[in-house]
């Protein structure tokens, strides 16, 4: 594996993706594997004469964050080194639930579900009853 970058990616389909991109070696051929990829939109706002880029998830119906990605699907790219971008994607990756584990919507596990204690309460309880016999 060689070392990741940001780049920009556009692909044989005609999206544009952005990702933190790390080029593997798989037998014969090149394949990348992309983490946390968003598809890039120009939006154009002609009354107030604004122009901009949006970000949306690329795959919309996955709670995975890292893809493998054919060669052969990608016209050209190139990494990204302006800051702004940068910190727009990192932004974006970084509020939604899709690419950050940390802010999944896992319930607590309560007694009803099974959970008795904590592994530490349970090790006390056992040298507890080894003691005692």
């Amino acid at each position: 594996m060689e070392e990741e970058f940001y780049a920009t990616l556009k692909l044989v389909s005609g999206e544009e993706i952005m990702a933190k991109v790390c080029p593997c070696d798989e037998h014969d051929r090149i394949v990348l594997l992309i983490e946390s990829p968003v598809l890039v939109k120009e939006i154009n706002l002609t009354r107030m004469n604004i122009s901009g880029l949006q970000f949306e998830p690329w795959i919309k119906m996955s709670d995975e964050s890292m893809f493998f990605l054919d060669m052969e699907k990608v016209l050209t790219m190139s990494e990204i080194l302006n800051d702004d971008i940068l910190k727009m994607y990192k932004k974006f990756v970084s509020k939604n639930k899709r690419y950050n584990k940390n802010t999944s919507c896992k319930s607590q596990i309560t007694k009803e579900m099974g959970y008795i204690s904590t592994l530490d309460e349970f090790k006390s309880k056992l040298e507890r009853l080894y003691k005692g016999s």
